[in-house]
C-alpha cells in the first residue's frame, strides 16, 4: 500500500491526523522502523474500513464484535441491491410493519437498516438508542421509595 512506501515522518504526520498511534509501552521502545510501520498501517486501515462501514449506516463502533459489523454490512449491501417490491418483502420478512407506499427507498432503506442494526446492539447501546428515540421505560421512570 501507498503506507507502507511513504516516508515515515509522513506516515507519522497521516496517523497523528487521524488520530492513530502506537499504543505506548515499553515494548514499543524495542520495535524497528518496519514493525511500528506495520502497526501504523494496520490501524489506518481498520481506521479506513471502519469509516466505510458507518458510512453505509453500520454502527461499528457501537457492536460487540468485528464479525456483527461484517454481517450488518454483507446485509446492508444486499438490501441495496433490492428493488422497491423486494425491500418491502424483506420488511416483512424481518417481522417489520409493511412500509406505507408513499415512504421513499431511501426511508425504507434508512429504516430497515436500523432495524436491523438495533437488534445487533448490545443492551447499554439498546437502552442509549430507546432514550434518544424518547422510549419511556424503566431506565426513565422516577424510582419509588419503599414504604
Amino acid at each position: 500500500s501507498l503506507w507502507m512506501e511513504m516516508p515515515m515522518s509522513e506516515l507519522k504526520r497521516v496517523c497523528q491526523e487521524s488520530k492513530v498511534f502506537v499504543v505506548a509501552s515499553r515494548t514499543v521502545v524495542k520495535m524497528n522502523e518496519h514493525t511500528v510501520r506495520k502497526e501504523l498501517v494496520e490501524k489506518l486501515c481498520m481506521l479506513k474500513r471502519t469509516r466505510l462501514c458507518e458510512s453505509l449506516g453500520v454502527p461499528v463502533g457501537r457492536l460487540e464484535s468485528i464479525e456483527t459489523a461484517a454481517q450488518l454490512l454483507e446485509a446492508f449491501s444486499a438490501f441495496e441491491a433490492m428493488t422497491d417490491s423486494q425491500l418491502v418483502d424483506e420488511c416483512v420478512r424481518r417481522g417489520l410493519a409493511q412500509p406505507p407506499p408513499n415512504l421513499s427507498r431511501d426511508d425504507v432503506l434508512k429504516k430497515l437498516k436500523w432495524a436491523l442494526s438495533s437488534r445487533e446492539l448490545p443492551f447499554v447501546e439498546l437502552r442509549k438508542e430507546c432514550v434518544a428515540m424518547g422510549v419511556k421505560g424503566y431506565h426513565s421512570a422516577p424510582e419509588r421509595s419503599e414504604e
